[in-house]
């Protein structure tokens, strides 16, 4: 019987390794869920700030950045409806592409550096 004693030491040493295991496992399952939880989360509120964008002022996504840069500029100076502003943006985002295909020419960035 004393040989017994150990091995159910051993046994339930083993059977505590194994729950430890077990416990860091769901506690990473649970941290790996949370991180995907965040980014969905996160993600759904970019789309819906993008929409708002689109319905309300009529500015794609890729345009956001510029509208907001003009935004900021009115804020100090003035003079622009927001749908000035928005068509404003587009223009630039669309100069700035053509620019970056190639397509555009050279008189384009001094037009673009005085309508800023």
């Amino acid at each position: 019987m004393a040989d017994e004693l150990p091995l159910d030491r051993r046994a339930l040493k083993s059977e505590v390794v194994v729950g430890g295991e077990v416990e860091a496992s769901v506690s990473e399952q649970e941290k790996a869920n949370r991180q995907i939880a965040d980014r969905i989360a996160r993600m759904n509120a970019e789309h819906e700030v993008t929409m708002r964008y689109l319905i309300e002022f009529g500015v794609r996504a890729l345009e956001r950045a510029e509208f907001q840069r003009i935004l900021e500029e009115m804020a100090l100076v003035g003079g622009l409806r927001l749908q000035e502003a928005a068509g404003l943006a587009h223009a630039r985002v669309m100069a700035a592409g053509q620019r970056s295909n190639g397509e555009g020419d050279g008189g384009s960035s001094s037009m673009e550096s005085s309508a800023a």
